[in-house]
C-alpha cells in the first residue's frame, strides 16, 4: 500500500552541503538530535558515491522533500544520472525519500529483511513521522519499497565502481547493510555506528550488534560515515562497540542477580558516555530494551 499526503513541495530556500569524504565519495552529515519539526527530520548521515556513467546514492532520508534535496546537491557536483539508491536499513529517516527517485526510475536496493520490515512497519512509521513532523513538510512523501533485494554479503560493480553490500545477520535492526566503496575504501555503516551520539535499540538485538561490529572491523576500510556522528577514521568504529558491550555487561549483571527493571533504570548510568547526545533521551530506553531482550533469551531457553 502507498500513501501519500498533499502535493508535491514547492521548491524552497534550505539546502544541503555534502561533505567530501574521498575522490568522488560524500557524505551528508545530519543533526545528532531527536526527530523534530526544526530539523525537518534530518538527523541520520547519508550520502553518494559518483561513478563513470553515473551516481550510487545511500539513503535517501526521511521524505519527498529531502531527497529532492540531495539530488540538488549531487547536481552540483556532476551531471550523471542516479543509478541506485541503497537503503541500509528500514528506519523511516533513512527511507523516506525513496519514491522521489522511484519516480524518475531509479532502483532502490536493500537487504531482503529491510524490505519485508518496511512493509509490515512502514504505514505505521510513516503516520509517526507525519504526526511530528507535520503536513508542510512531509507533503508529497509516500512510501516506495525496494524492488532490488540481496540476502547476504554481495559484491557488485555499479557506475564503474565496486562495492561490497555487507549485512552480518540481526544488529541494529534486522535488515542492516553496510556499503563498502572498495575504490576509495569508505564504509557507510548504516545505523551500526553512532559517534557521539547515543545508538538507537528500538528494533535491536545486542548480541548480534555487537558481533556485527566486531566483523567490521576485520574489512579493510580507510574512512568511515558512521550512521550519526562525524566522519572518523575506522577505529572510532570500536565507541560504538564499548558502549554496547558496557550496556550489555550493566544489564546482564543486574539481571542475573534478579534485579527488577525499575530499580535497574535508578543505578543504570554508564558515565563515560553522559556527554553523547541524546544520552538523557536514549540510553533508559536502551537499558529497558536489553532488559527485555535478556528476558526473552530466558523464555526461549
Amino acid at each position: 500500500m502507498f500513501l501519500s499526503f498533499g502535493l508535491l513541495p514547492a521548491a524552497h530556500a534550505r539546502g544541503l552541503t555534502p561533505q567530501q569524504v574521498a575522490p568522488d565519495v560524500y557524505a551528508f552529515i545530519g543533526k545528532r538530535e531527536a526527530l523534530a519539526q526544526a530539523n525537518r527530520g534530518d538527523i541520520i548521515n547519508s550520502g553518494f558515491i559518483v561513478g563513470t556513467t553515473g551516481v550510487i546514492v545511500i539513503d535517501p532520508g526521511p521524505n519527498y522533500a529531502h531527497a529532492e534535496l540531495v539530488l540538488a546537491a549531487i547536481r552540483k557536483i556532476t551531471p550523471k544520472p542516479v543509478l541506485l539508491v541503497i537503503d541500509t536499513h528500514p528506519h523511516p529517516e533513512n527511507v523516506l525519500g525513496n519514491d522521489f527517485f522511484a519516480r524518475r526510475g531509479v532502483t532502490i536496493l536493500a537487504h531482503t529483511q529491510t524490505q519485508q520490515a518496511m512493509r509490515s512497519r512502514c504505514e505505521m512509521c510513516y503516520e509517526n513521522m507525519l504526526k511530528v513532523l507535520g503536513e508542510k513538510i512531509m507533503a508529497g512523501t509516500v512510501i516506495a519499497y525496494p524492488n532490488m533485494t540481496v540476502n547476504e554479503n554481495s559484491d557488485m560493480t555499479v557506475a564503474g565502481r565496486e562495492l561490497s553490500l555487507l549485512n552480518y545477520g540481526w544488529g541494529h535492526t534486522e535488515g542492516d547493510l553496510v556499503v563498502l566503496d572498495r575504490t576509495s575504501g569508505v564504509l557507510f555503516s548504516g545505523g551500526l555506528v553512532s559517534l557521539a551520539s547515543i545508538p538507537v535499540l528500538q528494533q535491536a538485538k545486542i548480541k548480534g550488534w555487537i558481533n556485527a561490529l566486531k566483523q567490521l572491523q576485520q574489512q579493510p576500510v580507510k574512512k568511515l560515515v558512521p550512521g550519526n556522528g562525524p566522519v572518523s577514521n575506522p577505529e572510532r568504529l570500536q565507541e560504538t562497540l564499548d558502549y554496547l558491550q558496557s550496556l550489555l555487561d550493566l544489564v546482564e549483571r543486574q539481571y542475573n542477580a534478579g534485579m527488577s527493571v525499575l530499580d535497574l533504570l535508578k543505578q543504570a548510568e554508564l558515565p563515560a558516555y553522559k556527554k553523547w547526545a541524546l544520552y538523557s533521551e536514549q540510553h533508559p530506553l536502551n537499558v529497558q530494551h536489553v532488559y527485555s531482550e535478556l528476558e526473552r533469551e530466558e523464555l526461549e531457553k
